[in-house]
């Protein structure tokens, strides 16, 4: 089981490449440069999807006081952010066929896609994407059920949609699963997962955690989860309690750094978030076959066995 995290490096190179932490408060842009010092950008935009890919924002959709807005726009951070204006230092890609808000904007292999979302008369599966060198946004497969207020993220070649309200307003209880190479969708379902807007962690090709959110009572919520998306296993991290509603993440030395809405930012180990996630799901049950081998050895301490190899061999390798 050691080397269940050995492809991380990679995972954090497309997965977890944001270089700055960032808000987006009522129509303000709030972004931390590397002094910590915080610059807001007025966009007259309300309620747009945001994504960050290494040096790079992306913002697309919203609501304007008047329109669903359908632009799709980049930001270079690697300027200086107290001269950044909104539109002038942004640069237009596109405009989405589908407007709407409270929808996901997720990028992988040089493509931006936009799921889900609200287009102020019901919640729709709206599913497109721009690819970063064509000019106009193409259709994809619609998301198997209609969602907004969810969360997004790429890992191995798929992209997962997870939390949010559905068009019954009622929390989201599948994770769908885009297959980018097949454009193919699965559901799967989350009974652990039901809150609004968490926070995705890819940890390794085969699981990801789930971080903070809000629910509809106004309340942070506090369960951190983690997916086996191999075996769909969905285990809390019960000694892991991050209660409130974030906005944006970094990784940098083995620290995760969460921005809340507030501002303030939270900072935990990702060694320890990757341990307890493992032990939990998978080396919990081997430890747990293990202790009930060792009370089996020792209530039939006089006992002679005779076992043949191959059974074993079987046995040994069950625990």
């Amino acid at each position: 089981m050691k080397d269940i995290f050995l492809f991380i490096p990679n995972l954090i190179s497309y997965s977890m490449t944001s270089t700055v932490l960032y808000r987006y408060i009522g129509d303000f842009l709030i972004l931390q440069d590397s002094n910590r010092k915080e610059f807001r950008i007025k966009t007259n935009i309300y309620h747009p999807a945001l994504t960050c890919n290494n040096s790079t924002l992306y913002l697309s959709g919203g609501q304007t006081l008047s329109i669903l807005s359908p632009c799709i726009y980049s930001l270079d951070l690697t300027q200086d952010f107290s001269s950044i204006t909104f539109p002038e230092s942004f640069s237009f890609l596109a405009n989405m066929a589908f407007h709407r808000f409270h929808h996901t904007l997720t990028f992988c292999n040089n493509t931006l896609y936009m799921l889900g979302g609200n287009d102020n008369h019901s919640v729709g599966n709206f599913s497109e994407r721009l690819k970063l060198n064509d000019p106009d946004c193409q259709a994809v497969p619609p998301i198997p059920g209609p969602c907004m207020l969810h969360s997004t993220t790429f890992n191995n070649g798929k992209i997962y949609v997870v939390g949010g309200l559905n068009s019954q307003s009622k929390y989201n209880e599948n994770i769908y699963v885009f297959d980018t190479l097949t454009e193919k969708w699965i559901s799967k379902p989350a009974k652990l997962i039901l809150t609004t807007k968490p926070v995705l962690i890819p940890l390794c090709r085969k699981s990801f955690v789930v971080i903070g959110g809000w629910n509809k009572d106004c309340k942070f919520n506090n369960k951190v989860v983690v997916v086996d998306t191999e075996k769909w296993r969905e285990r809390v991290l019960k000694h892991l309690v991050i209660g409130e509603y974030f906005h944006s993440f970094i990784v940098e030395g083995g620290i995760l750094s969460l921005m809340d809405h507030t501002g303030l930012v939270h900072r935990r180990s990702m060694g320890l978030i990757k341990e307890r996630s493992e032990f939990k799901l998978w080396k919990k049950e081997i430890w747990m076959r293990r202790k009930a081998f060792l009370y089996f050895l020792a209530f039939n301490k006089n006992a002679q066995f005779n076992l043949p190899l191959h059974i074993a061999r079987e046995i040994s390798e069950f625990l």
